[in-house]
Formats: C-alpha cells, structure tokens, sequence
C-alpha cells in the first residue's frame, strides 16, 4: 500500500505538470478532455488497488502476528470502497469481515483431537449384521475433535468357510481385529481385547467396547469425549437403569469407555489376568474397584439406553442427542434407528427414469 501511495502522489504531482503544460498550449477543451481521461485511470487503478489488498487478506487470514494483519485488511478495505466509490461498504467487505469473524471464533474454540477405537464384539458367522453396521457407521458425518475407528472384534474363526469370509473382510475394509481366543462372551473375550489393544503398538486416546445389538451416534460420542479427562476415566452407563451414582456399581456392557492408561492396566496388572471368567461388564467394574483405578467415572445416562420397543427402566423414546441406543436385535428396530437419526440425509429410493 505504501508503494502504491507514492506512486499516486507521483501521478499526481506529474499530473498537474501536464495539465499546466496542455492549458497553456492547447486551451481549455483540450485540458477538459485530458482531466476525465486521467480521473477515470484514476478511478480504475484504485479499484485494483482494492482488490489487491483484498486478496491479501484472504491469504494472510491465518497469519498470527501481534499487529493483527488481518483486521488492518479489513479496515484497509473498506476505506479503500468508501474512497473509490463515495459508498457505504459494499457485500464484499461484509462478507470478508464476517469471514475474520468465523476464523477468529474458530482459532477460539479449537480442540485437540483425540483419537478412539470402537471395538464391536461379535461373531465371525454374523457377516450380515457386519455389513449393516458398516452401513449404519460408515454413512455418519465425521465427528468433531475426534478419530474413532470402528473394527470388529472376532475370536479366531471355526470353519474353513468362517476362515475365508473373515479374511475377505480384512482383506476389503481392513476393520476386523482378530483375537487368539475361542468364540465367547463372558469367558476372557473382552480381557483379550484390552490387553491385545494395548500391545498392538497403536496408542489411542479411548478404547470402546460395545456389543453387535447396538448403535453409536459418532458425532455425538466424539463431543462428548473431548470434555472428559484423559487418564483415569471409566465411562458408559452405571447399572442398575435407577443409579445415578457412577462410583457405585459397574457400567453395563452396552458400551463403555477406558482411557488409554487403563487399558494398559489390564494388560499389566495380575488382576484381570486372574479373574476374567464371568459376566464381562461385571467383571471390569469389580478389576477396577480392585485396583483402586478409574478414579474419574462418568455415567451418560440418559444418552446411553436400551431401544424403546425393549421396554424396562434403561429405555426411553430416540433423542438426537443420543450416544448409543442399544438393544436393537430386530431388523425392524434397526430401520426404526436409522430412520430417526438419517431421514433427512438418505432420499427414497426413486427411479432413475420415467418411461412412458
């Protein structure tokens, strides 16, 4: 800009040279014709000008520097419009303003990301319930502050034919987390995911464990996530549905969340590996209280809870506020589900083409 006003003033200053000049030898409609040509140059390099420094501002808009570069674009900017034009600000500097507004309120309120594994114990034979839930997960929109991963967890598969659907599936979505264990559900299966979670060499911020009957609403569990504390923290929801003490009992095995050190304490500590035949969600909560662990315990009730179709105190209707629903063991609740939570984003099925 600075440049650009000592080139004016040169303009000027030679401009008023000529003028002089062109007066004295040609007359005054020689000069009157010369003085639009010129206030119209004029005219023309200022409004480059403009859009010059507004370009500026649009590639220094994240520039960090004391002076604040970017509002002194704006302002240059806007004087730049009111002198070339004799006008309030025009849409352009609206826009750009309220853009400087949405990235300062950005830079505000940015989160680390954290990162998460959603792990989903199920069958190697169920392939179909497999399919419906990569359908289900991979059509949510990406959460907020966070990497979750979701893979299905299998014990090591019977049949040959077990074999080969299980690693065409590895092979496809590279999501199946295979453990050296036979297929169960309450004798070690969930000890041998922690602790062979923990040995992967793959550090994630929280590890989950929920079961193929229920469903995760990613965006929402995400948000939730960046507020609890990093270490220490037991998170789900506490049993029985009428408990509102999460240091009380256990969290139901529906889904619940360790923090990256606790996992690495079921690996390393003597009292998982001695006690891990029983009912699993049980079982975690009795490891814990045992090792005096998960010191930070969070109960999100009323976003975790079972299908309303289900019945009992742990169900009530769908919110869209909803962390996980669960209990969803029919087709018919999982349509109901994913009708709640993606009408708005999946149009019915039309045909491509009316023939007469």
């Amino acid at each position: 800009m600075i440049k650009s006003c000592c080139c004016c003033c040169r303009m000027r200053k030679s401009s008023r040279l000529v003028i002089s000049d062109l007066a004295q030898a040609h007359g005054f409609p020689l000069l009157l014709l010369f003085c639009m040509g010129l206030l119209l140059l004029i005219r023309n390099s200022s409004f480059m000008i403009c859009h010059h420094v507004s370009g500026g501002f649009i590639r220094n808009a994240n520039s960090s520097s004391s002076s604040n570069p970017d509002r002194d674009s704006v302002l240059g900017i806007q004087e730049c419009h009111k002198n070339s034009n004799g006008s309030r600000f025009t849409n352009e500097t609206v826009l750009l303003s309220e853009n400087e507004e949405q990235i300062s309120a950005s830079s505000s309120t940015t989160k680390k990301l954290i990162t998460v594994l959603l792990g989903v114990m199920i069958s190697s034979v169920k392939m179909e319930r497999r399919s419906l839930l990569r359908l289900a997960y991979g059509v949510q929109n990406a959460a907020p502050f966070a990497d979750i991963a979701v893979n299905f967890v299998v014990c090591k598969p019977e049949s040959q034919h077990e074999k080969l659907v299980v690693g065409m599936e590895r092979l496809q979505y590279n999501d199946m987390l295979v453990l050296d264990c036979e297929e169960n559900m309450n004798h070690g299966k969930t000890f041998v995911y922690l602790s062979s979670v923990a040995a992967m060499g793959i550090r994630y911020d929280y590890v989950m464990k929920t079961d193929d009957d229920s469903y995760v609403r990613l965006q929402n569990l995400g948000s939730s996530l960046s507020e609890q504390p990093r270490n220490d923290l037991y998170y789900g929801y506490i049993l029985p549905c009428e408990n509102q003490d999460a240091h009380a009992w256990y969290m139901a095995g529906m889904g619940y969340v360790l923090s990256w050190d606790l996992v690495e304490w079921v690996h390393d500590s003597p009292i998982p590996k001695n006690n891990s035949e029983g009912t699993e969600d049980r079982l975690l909560g009795e490891w814990v209280n045992a090792g005096g662990v998960a010191k930070n315990r969070v109960s999100m009730k009323p976003l975790f809870y079972d299908h309303p179709d289900f019945g009992g105190e742990c169900s009530h209707p769908l919110v869209p506020e909803t962390i996980l629903v669960h209990q969803l063991k029919t087709p018919q609740r999982w349509s109901h589900v994913l009708s709640f939570f993606e009408h708005d984003r999946i149009d019915l099925l039309k045909p491509a083409l009316m023939i007469s």
